[in-house]
């Protein structure tokens, strides 16, 4: 609840001071507002990428990561229970690990890396971006007439 409040906030500020860059009369007050908007949206994939560490500590695949999932795995290697139902027990542990990962959700979808890079590149170069061409756009359409 916590980090989504805060995420929520920092990219809702993001875009608020994105659409007063484009409505402010004084150009200095946009930069400000566009540099607020990059700032508040890096802080925001920052808390992304603290929340996707965690899902890689999950359920990461990778031989060479610390995960739940691959020390599952590297112990199936070295220390296979003896006991029948014991392995039954391990194996029916690693079946459950596959085929339902563990990790931070937000609405459904796992925060990996990936999410973060793309909500990186979306709220931090994209949406500054797109808005201040379209609030100069429209700058320059009201001066024209």
């Amino acid at each position: 609840g916590l980090w989504v409040s805060r995420m929520a906030v920092l990219f809702a500020m993001c875009l608020v001071a994105s659409g007063v860059s484009t409505v402010h009369p004084e150009s200095s007050v946009r930069v400000n507002c566009l540099i607020v908007a990059v700032i508040s949206g890096m802080f925001g994939t920052f808390i992304m990428l603290r929340l996707a560490r965690v899902t890689e500590k999950c359920c990461g695949k990778s031989p060479r990561t610390e995960s739940l999932f691959s020390s599952l795995y590297a112990e199936m290697g070295s220390n296979v229970p003896e006991d029948e139902t014991e392995r039954f027990h391990f194996r029916v542990l690693q079946q459950y690990m596959t085929d339902r990962p563990l990790g931070v959700r937000l609405f459904g979808v796992f925060i990996t890396l990936e999410l973060v890079i793309l909500t990186a590149l979306r709220s931090c170069v994209y949406l500054p971006v797109v808005i201040s061409t379209v609030g100069a756009l429209l700058h320059y359409g009201r001066f024209s007439t």
